[in-house]
């Protein structure tokens, strides 16, 4: 529709056909800006029900993000807590363990050195046996010897000789 528009005059006023085709593009024009402000404000409304919808579909998920955040949280927390538990546990296993390996060793070192003493004392007394018994066999001889000058007659050797 045109801003201006001319009407013509008659002698009592304006001309008639022209006032009626102007009210008529008027009409015309007030009809279809009225259904555009009407299918505008239908728009406006849906626009504004899913806005709605979206605020809180967003809503939800910043929800859902924040649950899932501090329980992953939570589930890292209770696996350090778990993690160190173990570790703890795992060292004093650990501790307990060597301590008694090192109790066995000292135990096997101990038994071993009175392996080595009993087989030190065992290697003097069989030392001191067989010295004794060189002597005896050394006596035998000799008194063999002085026995056939002395006319057969040996002595024997005292026990406690032989021990």
């Amino acid at each position: 529709m045109q801003k201006t528009q001319e009407i013509g005059r008659e002698f009592f006023g304006y001309k008639k056909d022209d006032i009626d085709k102007l009210l008529a593009e008027l009409h015309h024009s007030l009809r279809v800006k009225t259904e555009e402000n009407s299918r505008l404000k239908e728009e406006l409304k849906e626009m504004s029900a899913k806005l709605a919808s979206y605020e809180k579909i967003s809503n939800s998920l910043k929800n859902t993000m924040l649950n899932a955040e501090k329980t992953a949280s939570e589930i890292i927390q209770q696996a350090r807590s778990q993690a160190n538990m173990i570790i703890a546990r795992a060292s004093k296993q650990a501790s307990e363990i060597v301590g008694e390996a090192q109790s066995k060793r000292e135990a096997l070192e101990s038994g071993y050195k009175s392996l080595q003493k009993a087989e030190q004392e065992l290697d003097a007394k069989v030392k001191s046996l067989l010295n004794t018994y060189v002597k005896l066999v050394e006596s035998i001889d000799q008194n063999s010897v002085n026995g056939s000058k002395n006319g057969g007659l040996a002595v024997k050797p005292a026990i406690s000789d032989l021990t």
